[in-house]
């Protein structure tokens, strides 16, 4: 909950949140995409709590918020109920309320005045001077989706699960010299030399012969077996179909460009560097040295602090910038520099660096795509009748072929074609309309069957009807004689490699240099001078020799796949890492402590789930978000 709140405005600090963090209590907010309505029937239990809708939706909502903010708008509600993400909205709930399960049985909470404390001390409450500001606090709470009870309520929650957590993290802790070992383990070299055994190194086979391009056949048979081919009949009736028929008016037209004007403009943009300082002498120090030619980076440079740094702004609109800073920012001349301007996170100086001018699509420019478009959707209208019409001239006793003529609708023939859309004689597939749903239609029909009438997702409607199945079958040797000779050929090239490169290591662990050998039957010599375990530094050595390389020892030789073939390496020398400095040392523990913390405290919540009874309603939870379907 912290933490969603703090990155609006900076993610550094964080470490009060290591144990919310370890348990992925990470349910953070937007505005809603659901109602806030729905039945009071619990979605779970733990011990004497309820998860109750309301609950889960909360967490959908702020869930999504976080992942549209990582991989923007087109991570729509409905893609994160298709990928489960309600479940484990209630999986973070139910581990949620076990903690606050076993703060209450321990008799653990957090007192009003320390609750008070934190909220005062919290950095991103503060105002430039880092005085606590109640405006900046209420400011915050909002955009995060809070009010100062409901903040306060879950800060009161949050320091009790911490208190749990710490306590049961605290033990976790990486011995010197496991850490150092460790340290030496991963940064643990080998200087690796090896020879790329290819189809280029064998050199070239000879062509097959008849008789072993048959027998490779006989052995290979179900490499050439056709899928299951159905001949069909389709009749398609789509918005497009019927977009003709809509009568549209010029008024019409005009009416909706007007109504639409605004997604017709694109706004001016601009691109900004920028300072931002703790003090507005500074600000205005840089801001005048800038406008007096030296420009803003010029003016930072003249600095002795020497700590200032540039920041750039990529092109955005307005809304890209602070709202303090968006009305100046947008009335600077080109290279221009401000006058220093404040803002939550102290002092800025702007200069202008780019602008790109707004534009406005006039109603000539776009007249024709949105009467199309009108169009379209007044087709979308008549389009159930028109399917209302089709199915009672069945209904009548008239074939698809009749029903289809009397609503001038062609019929389309398709020759045979797999489930996937191949075609038996390799041409292009046909051009149907939601081409997969009527594939996936037609191939749960038997020989001769007819589907109803379906819908498509795009508003539009076929039927399909199974004219013939070509069961799957292997294709004959004459049709696929040069496919057959071709993998005869790669196949005996892959064996060539395989059985030279068995020659190439024996030379190596003779001692053979491998120089000489490379030399001699033309492969590639590869060489890594300090390949590392994680395999950094291994150059073309393929990432298959890894794992063997630091199995092996000195001397040993190695061979594993490659994308160009076989590759066989000796390892010349084994380099030990070098002790690591206090600060690695430190570093390291640390990484390996929160680890060990992760797995005591997951160990811990499976402990918690075994002790309070769990009860979690699947059910419920699918029809609570069937709405999104």
């Amino acid at each position: 909950m912290l933490q969603a709140i703090r990155g609006k405005v900076g993610s550094w600090f964080i470490k009060i949140l290591f144990g919310v963090l370890i348990l992925s209590f990470g349910l953070w907010g937007i505005n809603g995409i659901f109602g806030s309505g729905g039945p009071r029937q619990e979605i779970a239990t733990v011990g004497d709590t309820e998860i109750l809708p309301q609950a889960v939706v909360t967490g959908f909502q702020r869930e999504v918020g976080r992942l549209q903010r990582s991989f923007g708008p087109q991570f729509t509600g409905e893609l994160a109920v298709a990928m489960g993400i309600p479940f484990q909205v209630v999986d973070q709930l139910v581990t949620d309320a076990l903690f606050l399960e076993a703060a209450a049985d321990l008799g653990l909470g957090a007192p009003d005045a320390l609750i008070a404390e934190q909220i005062r001390v919290e950095p991103m409450f503060q105002d430039a001077v880092g005085n606590f500001s109640r405006d900046r606090f209420l400011q915050i709470l909002a955009s995060g989706g809070f009010n100062e009870t409901s903040y306060v309520v879950e800060r009161r929650r949050e320091l009790a699960r911490l208190q749990i957590v710490d306590a049961v993290g605290a033990g976790a802790a990486t011995p010197s010299v496991l850490a150092d070992a460790l340290w030496r383990y991963q940064n643990e070299t080998r200087q690796v030399v090896g020879l790329i055994v290819d189809a280029g190194t064998v050199g070239r086979v000879a062509p097959p012969t008849e008789d072993q391009i048959a027998a490779f056949f006989q052995e290979h048979q179900e490499d050439h077996r056709t899928p299951e081919y159905r001949a069909l009949s389709v009749i398609s009736l789509t918005p497009a179909d019927l977009a003709d028929e809509v009568s549209l008016s010029e008024e019409r037209v005009r009416e909706e460009y007007d109504f639409r004007a605004d997604s017709y403009i694109t706004p001016e943009r601009r691109a900004f560097e920028q300072v931002v300082v703790a003090d507005e002498e500074t600000a205005r120090r840089i801001a005048d040295t800038a406008s007096e030619g030296a420009g803003l980076r010029g003016a930072v440079d003249r600095l002795e602090s020497g700590d200032t740094a540039i920041i750039e702004l990529e092109l955005a609109g307005r809304d890209g910038l602070f709202p303090e800073l968006a009305d100046i920012g947008f009335a600077l001349a080109p290279g221009r520099v401000s006058q220093p301007v404040q803002s939550a996170f102290g002092w800025h100086v702007l200069q202008v660096t780019e602008i790109v001018p707004g534009t406005v699509r006039t109603f000539a420019e776009v007249r024709e795509e949105l009467a199309a478009e009108l169009r379209l959707e007044g087709a979308i209208e008549l389009i159930y009748e028109a399917a209302n019409d089709f199915e009672d001239a069945l209904a009548g006793g008239a074939s698809p072929e009749q029903a289809a003529a009397r609503m001038g609708l062609p019929v389309l023939r398709v020759p045979p074609i797999a489930r996937t859309g191949a075609t038996a004689d390799g041409g292009e597939p046909a051009a149907l309309a939601a081409r997969q749903q009527v594939l996936d239609t037609a191939f749960g029909l038997a020989d001769g069957g007819q589907s109803r009438l379906e819908e498509t997702a795009e508003g539009g409607y076929f039927l399909v009807r199974v004219d013939r199945i070509e069961a799957p079958a292997v294709r004959p040797l004459d049709e696929v004689r040069d496919a057959v000779a071709a993998a005869w050929t790669e196949a005996q090239t892959a064996a060539a490699a395989e059985a030279l490169a068995l020659s190439v290591a024996e030379r190596l662990e003779a001692g053979t240099e491998p120089a000489t050998i490379a030399a001699e039957i033309g492969a590639t010599l590869v060489e890594s001078e300090a390949l590392r375990r994680d395999g950094g530094n291994r150059g073309r050595l393929p990432e298959t020799t890894v794992d063997s390389v630091f199995g092996a020892a000195v001397g040993d030789v190695v061979i594993a796949p490659s994308a160009e073939g076989q590759i066989v390496a000796r390892v010349e020398a084994v380099d030990r890492a070098a002790a690591p400095d206090q600060q690695a040392l430190d570093d390291l523990r640390e990484a390996q402590a929160a680890a060990l913390g992760g797995d005591i405290v997951d160990t811990f919540v499976k402990a918690l789930r075994a002790e309070y009874d769990v009860d979690v309603n699947n059910a419920a939870v699918a029809r609570l978000f069937e709405q999104t379907n």
